[in-house]
């Protein structure tokens, strides 16, 4: 399992949350996603990993900028 961080501009509401989290779940390959809105982050458990592309799209669908990725330190 990977877990990866990703930057999300705009989000700033759960209702927001909710958007991105549940393009997030749309991936196969996704087993758990949780969104932060005072950190505007998502955080992606997957396996296998998702590409940048794939988190951007989801991201844009959502309604929202995607604003890059975080190291996990792993």
């Amino acid at each position: 399992m990977v877990e990866s961080v990703y930057q999300v501009k705009g989000m700033d509401c759960q209702h927001c949350v909710n958007a991105v989290v549940e393009e997030f779940k749309g991936f196969d390959s996704v087993r758990s996603v949780s969104a932060d809105i005072l950190n505007s982050s998502v955080v992606v458990d997957s396996e296998p990993p998702l590409t940048l592309g794939q988190a951007k799209t989801a991201i844009e669908e959502a309604g929202f900028v995607f604003a890059g990725e975080h190291s996990n330190g792993q």
